[in-house]
C-alpha cells in the first residue's frame, strides 16, 4: 500500500466539573495510520478562575500551559508518531465549574506503512 497523508484539524471539547478540572485525549483508532501531532491550542468559555493545564502522551506529561482558559498554544510538539491505541490527553485543573474547555490540534495523518 502505498503510503499518503492528509491534514488533520479537530477539537475536542468537555465541561469542567464542579473543582474546575476536566480533560480531552485523542489519537488514531483506524488501523495503518499514525498521527504526527505538530500543535494545540486551548481555551475555556469563562476564565473568572484561570484554569491551568497539562498536555500528556500516555502517563509522560509533554508541555503545560499555566493560562488553560486564554487560548494558549504549543506548536512545538515532538515529532514522535501516535500509532493507533496511543494517545494525548489534555487535563485542566482550577478553572470555573461548569465552564466548556476545548482543546485544538493539527497534524498529520499517515497511511500506509
Amino acid at each position: 500500500m502505498a503510503q499518503s497523508t492528509i491534514p488533520i484539524r479537530d477539537t475536542r471539547s468537555t465541561t469542567l466539573d464542579g473543582t474546575g478540572g476536566g480533560s480531552v485525549q485523542f489519537g488514531p483508532s483506524r488501523p495503518n495510520t499514525r498521527w504526527l501531532i505538530q500543535g494545540v491550542s486551548v481555551n475555556v468559555s469563562s476564565n473568572t478562575e484561570e484554569a491551568t493545564g497539562v498536555l500528556y502522551r500516555g502517563g509522560e506529561r509533554v508541555s503545560e500551559t499555566f493560562t488553560a482558559s486564554s487560548g494558549d498554544s504549543d506548536n512545538d510538539l515532538p515529532a514522535i508518531p501516535l500509532w493507533p491505541g496511543e494517545t494525548y490527553r489534555f487535563q485542566w485543573t482550577g478553572g470555573d465549574a461548569g465552564a466548556t474547555a476545548t482543546l485544538s490540534f493539527r497534524g498529520e495523518e499517515i497511511t500506509g506503512m
